[in-house]
């Protein structure tokens, strides 16, 4: 770029190349005197404004850092490098349109700007734009498939667009890089369990918790699976390890009731309904629970209660 604007930009040139060493080194203040040399040898070197921007960020001064790549756009449209930075430092004061546009801009010159995608993806995150932030993290997978990160952003939304299969094997892909991800194999236990995969979903939910013992609420969902795979005594064993670590969840306690209930144990059953009131005390399925019992014990005032 400096070298196409004529003896001013070639003279600039020098101390441009001084200023780059400098601050790869780490030596701001040589750096920076040395790329305000150069502007005031030729003040249109959008490289060297570009420069100035990232000594500014460095020297955590947003304002002038803003201004900088600002101009160094102005002077070189193109310059796709110096957006992304732009549009970070936007981000960072909350200006998502204009942080949006800046990479739809740098973007457009460049289709392969993966960072820029992903920047733009967690920006779309931010405004509450699934539909848009998807497809950007997908080009960023396309390009960089071994980014695990980006895959578990994808698979979480798709999971809240209960679009199943592709979170699952979003979650997959995550697992094919991280085996022991936590939060992907807790996360692909649930989608399995919901797109009708119970099996798999069991295996998975163990593996997690052979790794995490400590983790509730896949320890809960993995209970509740064991419940309709007709494993009571398991699903039982997993409730009690909740209800242990966790005395105040409820919906444990329901369904510890509901499993007793089914075995014909009245006593178990009640103690469970009883505890889960404990927890949540406008709980109507623990309150109807015990309504059951009491009217099967022909106590019609208690089931009334």
């Amino acid at each position: 770029l400096g070298g196409s604007h004529g003896v001013w930009s070639h003279e600039a040139k020098a101390p441009y190349q001084e200023a780059v060493r400098a601050y790869s080194q780490h030596r701001d203040a040589e750096a920076l005197n040395a790329v305000k040399r150069a502007l005031s040898i030729y003040p249109n070197y959008a490289e060297a404004h570009f420069l100035l921007g990232l000594i500014a960020v460095r020297q955590n001064k947003v304002a002038d850092a803003t201004d900088a790549f600002q101009k160094a756009v102005s002077i070189y449209p193109n310059f796709a490098e110096a957006r992304y930075h732009l549009a970070v430092l936007l981000q960072q004061q909350h200006k998502l349109k204009l942080a949006e546009a800046e990479l739809l801009n740098a973007i457009e010159g460049f289709p392969n700007y993966t960072e820029a995608f992903l920047l733009l993806a967690g920006i779309y995150e931010q405004q509450k734009e699934p539909d848009k932030a998807l497809p950007a993290y997908r080009r960023v997978v396309d390009h960089q498939p071994h980014q695990a990160t980006t895959w578990y952003r994808m698979a979480i939304l798709l999971e809240r667009a209960q679009r199943w299969s592709e979170a699952a094997q979003a979650y997959r892909q995550v697992l094919s890089q991280e085996p022991q991800h936590i939060e992907a194999l807790t996360g692909l236990g649930y989608v399995l369990g919901r797109h009708a995969e119970p099996a798999e979903a069991i295996t998975t939910y163990e593996k997690a918790l052979a790794l995490q013992p400590r983790v509730i609420e896949a320890r809960q969902h993995l209970a509740y699976l064991y419940g309709q795979a007709g494993r009571l005594d398991d699903a039982e064993a997993a409730y009690r390890q909740v209800v242990q670590e966790k005395p105040s969840q409820a919906d444990a306690w329901l369904n510890l009731g509901i499993l007793a209930e089914r075995r014909k144990q009245t006593a178990a059953a009640r103690q469970a309904y009883e505890a889960a009131i404990r927890a949540k005390p406008d709980l109507w399925e623990a309150h109807f629970g015990l309504g059951v019992l009491a009217k099967a014990e022909g106590q019609p005032t208690a089931a009334t209660t």
